[in-house]
């Protein structure tokens, strides 16, 4: 059967209802489980119905295998990576003849979508992640820079960068700036003639109070700026 042929079934007297915008919701936002059963309750009112007929199970499946191409272009999925090996995406549903088969077909079809959408997000947020990075070490010296300008410079929400930033670093934001701060610090001290003044040394990190300077360093390094300085003599 072709994609024609399908249209032609669509103008058949067969009712059915799959609710697509809420089968593409639930594939859309990650919420795999829902989107099976949505699929097994379909099946089960076919089946309670007693009229078991092979060209509605078609077009009941097409329109959820086109669900999932919708779903895939609204994501930024490649539909080509989900259907691999099929020349057009809906030519297993007419190779299937059962019910039991089709819901297994596209059961297996929403766990790979959910998987793609996983590696999908994965990868947006681990580069979302080294940008902010980047951005972060490249303006350490600004000391108005905070968890709200970050998100103000990306557009994005504080509270998610935040999440993001614990979920992928296993890190608080504030402690992350601290610690790349401190050890920025460490870098000028070592690298220094020992006669930076401490004021200084903090203003070229971003702290532009030297007394939280130095709790901010005794806290990262366990010591402070003077017993770091005697610790790099003695190593000398």
């Amino acid at each position: 059967m072709c994609f024609n042929e399908f249209e032609l079934l669509k103008n058949d007297n067969i009712e059915y209802d799959i609710d697509v915008d809420d089968f593409i919701f639930k594939l859309k936002t990650g919420m795999e489980q829902q989107a099976v059963q949505h699929v097994q309750d379909i099946f089960a009112k076919v089946r309670q119905s007693g009229n078991i007929d092979l060209n509605a199970i078609h077009i009941i499946a097409l329109d959820l295998v086109l669900s999932v191409m919708k779903a895939c272009g609204e994501a930024g999925i490649d539909i080509q990576q989900l259907f691999k090996g099929e020349r057009h995406p809906y030519e297993q549903v007419f190779k299937i003849r059962n019910i039991p088969d089709m819901q297994d077909y596209l059961e297996q079809l929403i766990k790979q979508f959910n998987s793609k959408l996983t590696d999908m997000r994965n990868f947006i947020q681990n580069n979302t992640i080294d940008a902010i990075k980047k951005y972060i070490g490249d303006n350490i010296s600004d000391y108005t820079l905070s968890l709200s300008s970050v998100a103000n410079f990306f557009d994005m929400n504080p509270s998610y960068i935040s999440r993001l930033f614990k979920q992928k670093t296993s890190c608080n934001f504030s402690k992350y700036l601290t610690t790349l701060r401190i050890n920025k610090a460490v870098d000028i001290i070592k690298n220094g003639d020992g006669k930076e003044k401490v004021y200084e040394i903090a203003e070229q990190v971003g702290i532009i109070d030297p007394h939280y300077f130095g709790v901010c360093f005794k806290k990262v390094m366990g010591m402070s700026v003077s017993e770091y300085r005697d610790s790099l003599k003695n190593q000398t």
